[in-house]
């Protein structure tokens, strides 16, 4: 048995440049054949749990999900394994924005609501970079918070202009106390320390006794990297950033793609 983990965005939503929303038939049909084979297929993403459900009516099938940038491990079965921060660090990053007059928001999910620290700046303007978990936030004023309070899945949104440059003070800010990194052109990721989707696939194998040569994993973006590094069956999308790519061991367009060459392989063993 095998394990074969995809990120989302990018990676499994991917059709063309124009169409980055949902699995295409044929991306769905080939992870069917991969479990079929008898397999185990997983998603490691930094969308949290809550859009889990809407990620497997999407494949039309039950999977592990790693949620969370690998935060969150919700098994086959629906067990699940949660590593959050404290929402002081929420107010504190809402409050560097308001005092640097950065044009950005905050998020987190606390008690399965995402909350934000504020309405009128970046994105809540540009309708194409409204996630579906910020249409559904509230002001973090709405709801009861006290100094034992965590979530996950919190990150600035920011306008991409200044993405770079509000990632890097935002490093330093939060040195030593949790990972702040960018994983697209608007979005600052804060992951807790000693967790990421490397070590979630890590538990993951572990659970269910397949040995990391046996692990496939298929990424586009800086937060993949990690992935790559723990195996040398990894798949990078070939739209990614040169320096993303040139961190796997191969390259290709779609995850079908990358399916079928480890279909073949299989196959090819089998026949030995």
């Amino acid at each position: 048995m095998k394990l074969l983990v995809s990120d989302i965005d990018g990676t499994l939503y991917w059709y063309n440049k124009q169409n980055n929303k949902g699995v295409s038939d044929k991306c769905r049909t080939a992870i069917r054949n991969w479990m079929d084979a008898g397999n185990r297929f997983a998603v490691a993403t930094a969308r949290v749990h809550t859009v889990r459900d809407a990620v497997m009516d999407d494949l039309q099938m039950n999977i592990d999900y790693l949620g969370g940038n690998g935060a969150e491990i919700i098994f086959f079965d629906g067990s699940e394994k949660f590593h959050s921060l404290p929402v002081s660090y929420f107010l504190e990053a809402g409050k560097w924005i308001d005092e640097n007059h950065i044009n950005a928001t905050v998020k987190m999910c606390v008690d399965h609501q995402f909350i934000t620290y504020r309405h009128d700046n970046y994105p809540f303007a540009c309708e194409s970079r409204m996630r579906m978990n910020l249409r559904r936030s509230v002001p973090y004023q709405s709801i009861e918070l006290n100094d034992l309070s965590t979530g996950v899945n919190m990150s600035v949104l920011t306008h991409p202009d200044v993405t770079k440059q509000v990632e890097s003070e935002l490093q330093k800010l939060f040195e030593g106390r949790c990972i702040v990194q960018a994983n697209d052109i608007d979005n600052i990721d804060f992951i807790p320390l000693k967790v990421g989707k490397d070590k979630a696939i890590l538990q993951l194998a572990e659970h269910y006794g397949i040995s990391m040569k046996d692990v496939i994993v298929i990424g586009d973006a800086a937060n993949d990297i990690c992935m790559f590094e723990i195996t040398e069956n990894s798949y990078c999308m070939s739209h990614s950033d040169i320096t993303i790519q040139k961190k796997a061991s191969f390259v290709v367009d779609l995850v079908e793609e990358a399916i079928e060459r480890e279909l073949k392989k299989m196959g090819d063993l089998n026949n030995e």
